[in-house]
């Protein structure tokens, strides 16, 4: 309880030690659980919003709390959606690593489905850093794995960007990135979502009339 109130109320130093100590210490389940419920899940996404040396450690930690509970995933998710609707460049790379390892979990990929992630990872592919791009195509290709119309949903918008990127307002290195989450996404499809996938090209060419 201590390091969590440090979380909120310490220096600038306190709170990036308080962050790295728990993120250790919930690599043992039980510590973790009782991390958890301490409400520990907010003012670690507070320090990745408000204390550039603390991110990392709160990142860190947050994908560790993502294993305790499906709670802790949805709460996780919520803060994550937050913060990429309003978070500078770093911020949105932590918030897409933990993206990243919180849809490796499972259950990880439906409670960033739910809590509405979709459409701001795949801004992070037009519009993020090098690293938060790659973080956030290897989320989406698990968000994708949710349902065949989220499959059909995260193609569509993808293909949007790659398309905006080679016509509209071209840029080479976003119609690269989009091409590679696409490829990483559909890398283990199987044909009922392949089936998914060409009707949602096939609505996205009509409407654009490509």
């Amino acid at each position: 309880m201590p390091l969590v109130g440090l979380l909120a109320k310490g220096n600038q130093g306190a709170q990036e030690a308080a962050a790295g100590a728990l993120w250790w210490l919930a690599t043992d389940p039980k510590i973790c659980d009782a991390i958890s419920k301490e409400n520990a899940i907010k003012p670690l996404a507070a320090l990745i919003r408000n204390n550039a040396p603390a991110k990392e450690q709160a990142a860190l930690c947050l994908s560790v709390l993502a294993t305790a509970s499906t709670d802790n995933q949805g709460e996780i998710a919520r803060e994550l959606v937050h913060m990429m609707s309003t978070g500078t460049p770093s911020q949105l790379e932590c918030a897409s690593q933990v993206a990243r390892d919180l849809a490796l979990e499972t259950g990880g990929n439906h409670a960033l489905d739910e809590a509405g992630a979709i459409p701001f990872l795949v801004q992070q592919i037009g519009q993020g850093t090098d690293q938060a791009s790659e973080n956030s195509a290897r989320a989406l290709a698990q968000v994708a794995c949710v349902s065949d119309n989220c499959r059909s949903t995260i193609t569509h918008q993808l293909i949007s960007v790659r398309h905006a990127a080679t016509s509209i307002a071209p840029d080479l290195k976003v119609a690269a990135r989009a091409a590679r989450a696409l490829k990483s996404m559909n890398a283990e499809e199987d044909e009922h979502s392949a089936q998914a996938v060409g009707m949602a090209i096939l609505l996205f060419r009509i409407h654009t009339r490509d």
